[in-house]
């Protein structure tokens, strides 16, 4: 139990701070690789996995050094795949938040362009501080030029934004409930009419704001690979399938995935009414750059 709260808390919640200062163009592939290293850690933890040796020898004498985000598919077991996307769901969605931050990638990023561009804001002055943050943005804005990497930055902040943008109009609409969750996951791109150019307008604690859009999606991809969704509550999810009563003794109790997804439209949207108020992301109300 103590080595599923160190990972959560402690080897996963690093990797956050490197994904806010820099793009996916330069960090991509090493929070995929952090990602695919806790994933190995959570199957050994849970004995599902057993830990390769710190080193081995190559066949020429050379000795190399052993890293968990190497380690190949057939180290899992059956279906392991389908149980840890469960695993990082919301706890609220049935998870353990054990979070992949790869997918937050352009949340970071975004998140900490806004806070950067809302603290440097003077109202007395009626600009930025730190003009070159507008110039960047302003650049941003344009279409993406003929010639790829001649503005790696605004490159950059331009595709976070656009493939952001892409995540939220993802997400399903069509139901009153799916309407529901739409506007409280919504509120940074209303908050900036889906114009980078009023990035300052971004509600407080943008990135979390925008965390949820990613987690919306998320928990809908699940949605989607789970068969036949309104049989969950007949049968184990695919976290306690795989696990049973030895996830029970080692990572706490396992929220049924669809306890919510079972009821109707209306009896989930009241329960979402009844629930005390979150984080906002609402506009702040502060003026555009």
């Amino acid at each position: 139990m103590f080595a599923i709260v160190i990972l959560r808390f402690s080897c996963n919640s690093w990797d956050v701070h490197l994904i806010r200062r820099l793009p996916k163009r330069i960090v991509a592939e090493a929070a995929a690789r952090h990602d695919r290293g806790i994933k190995f850690t959570w199957a050994a933890i849970n004995g599902h996995a057993i830990l390769p040796p710190e080193t081995v020898t190559d066949d020429d004498g050379t000795i190399r050094r052993v890293y968990l985000h190497e380690q190949p598919q057939d180290s899992y077991p059956e279906h392991y795949d389908l149980s840890y996307d469960q695993v990082q769901l919301p706890f609220k969605a049935g998870g353990h938040g054990i979070r992949p931050w790869a997918a937050h990638g352009d949340a970071a990023f975004i998140g900490q362009w806004a806070l950067s561009t809302q603290t440097a804001w003077s109202g007395e002055l009626g600009r930025s501080y730190f003009p070159v943050l507008t110039d960047v943005i302003e650049r941003a804005a344009l279409p993406a030029p003929a010639n790829a990497g001649e503005d790696r930055l605004a490159d950059d902040l331009r595709g976070a934004w656009a493939r952001s943008l892409a995540t939220l109009d993802l997400l399903p609409r069509t139901s009153t409930a799916e309407q529901s969750r739409l506007v409280e996951v919504s509120g940074w791109a209303e908050a900036t009419d889906r114009d980078i150019r009023r990035l300052i307008d971004m509600p407080d604690k943008a990135q979390r704001c925008l965390s949820k859009t990613v987690l919306a999606h998320q928990v809908e991809q699940f949605r989607d690979r789970v068969q036949d969704p309104t049989e969950c509550r007949r049968r184990p999810t695919p976290l306690q399938e795989l696990a049973g009563g030895e996830q029970r003794r080692r990572g706490g109790r396992v929220a049924s995935w669809c306890m919510e997804r079972g009821s109707s439209d209306s009896e989930r949207l009241a329960r979402r009414q009844s629930r005390p108020p979150t984080l906002s992301c609402s506009p702040t109300g502060r003026r555009s750059s």
